[in-house]
């Protein structure tokens, strides 16, 4: 058995947020200016390797930027012909001037289920998104 995980800490005064990134899909940073700056993995899936140490890494979350972390079950959903929704995809959306990051999860929800279409999944479907006010 094994698990991906992201574990981070933020502290809400400087935006530093420290994270460890044990397999899981990279979390994304979509920058005030536009660019966006995925979260690289710091070590392997929970669990594959016994006394595996996890890597710590920093990165620093400015004002209007937008963090947006996800499961793979989002870009891996099929619609009724078996067509993922991907990866590609899914980022595009990711624009840090949306109105909130509560608008930006409800787009990306109802662009799900339209792709879904009532397909069957066999994988969670896990959106999270915060952005830097101050």
């Amino acid at each position: 058995m094994f698990a991906t995980v992201f574990f981070g800490i933020l502290d809400p005064k400087s935006g530093l947020l420290t994270y460890v990134n044990a397999g899981h899909e990279p979390p994304v940073i979509a920058r005030a200016g536009g660019a966006q700056e995925r979260l690289p993995r710091t070590g392997l899936a929970v669990g594959l390797m016994a006394g595996f140490k996890f890597a710590q890494k920093t990165c620093q979350i400015e004002k209007g930027d937008l963090f947006f972390a996800f499961t793979d079950g989002a870009p891996e959903c099929k619609n009724p012909l078996g067509e993922f929704f991907e990866r590609e995809r899914l980022l595009a959306f990711l624009d840090p001037k949306v109105e909130s990051a509560e608008a930006l999860l409800r787009d990306i929800q109802t662009r799900l289920r339209d792709h879904i279409a009532g397909a069957e999944q066999f994988d969670d479907i896990t959106l999270l998104a915060a952005r830097r006010l101050q």
